[in-house]
């Protein structure tokens, strides 16, 4: 396993996240109606939608983590999908659940958010959907949030 510290492994996260879903915002991929992909801090002045947003959660230590050089983290990566929708508020709603649902999908592909087994991270899984969002509705602007909990490894 790689020696990892809590901010190389929240920073190489991030990296991968970002990687996997700008690799399916592609003609023919599953996020190809994307426009702006944002991960943490990293923004325009203007994001366009459809837009996803990637932002961190709680982090928060593994309970059963023994004392010692070893701890097992789990962090939420809370991912927005946000619409604009000027002319019908319900099919608004529906496109951002859909957003949402498709980052899932590219996200829990492998398991392994592209570090491969056997490497600091253990696992990707679903934690909370918040369809219908009412926390970002801004005008025309809808969004569903989607929770996934990543499981990893730092020494340190």
């Amino acid at each position: 396993m790689e020696n990892k510290t809590l901010e190389s492994a929240i920073d190489d996260i991030l990296e991968n996240t970002e990687d996997i879903l700008n690799g399916e915002i592609k003609d023919g991929g599953i996020l190809e109606d994307v426009k702006t992909l944002v991960v943490g801090g990293k923004t325009t002045q203007k994001p366009e939608a459809p837009a996803i947003w990637v932002m961190l959660g709680d982090t928060a230590i593994d309970p059963t983590t023994q004392l010692g050089n070893c701890e097992g983290w789990d962090m939420d990566l809370m991912i927005a999908g946000i619409i604009y929708n000027s002319n019908d508020s319900k099919a608004g709603y529906k496109e951002a659940n859909s957003l949402a649902a498709r980052a899932k999908r590219v996200l829990l592909a492998d398991r392994t958010l592209g570090f491969g087994h056997g490497s600091f991270f253990a696992d990707i899984k679903s934690k909370r959907f918040d369809g219908n969002n009412p926390y970002f509705k801004n005008g025309n602007h809808y969004s569903a949030v989607l929770t996934l909990t990543t499981v990893f490894t730092v020494r340190e």
